[in-house]
């Protein structure tokens, strides 16, 4: 979240859209995985499909910032 806040400080839009999707799908990570559904071998696509969005919550924000800052900025944030 503090990547997300501080990365896009001067667009507030941009900040508010990705807090949201991280906090959403933070809350469908501690409800969904203890489902009886989520478990069957019928379930498998919707969890790959999960995980795959756990992870584009915090690689979509990242290559974006990149897009808009460029790489050498993007990793001096990072960096400090």
């Amino acid at each position: 979240m503090s990547m997300e806040y501080y990365g896009f400080y001067c667009r507030p839009g941009l900040a508010g859209l990705y807090m949201s999707f991280t906090v959403a799908m933070g809350i469908i990570g501690m409800i969904l995985p203890f489902q009886p559904f989520f478990d069957r071998p019928e379930s498998k696509g919707i969890r790959i499909v999960f995980f795959v969005s756990m992870a584009g919550s915090a690689l979509i924000p990242q290559a974006h910032m990149a897009y808009l800052y460029g790489l050498r900025e993007t990793f001096h944030f990072y960096s400090d």
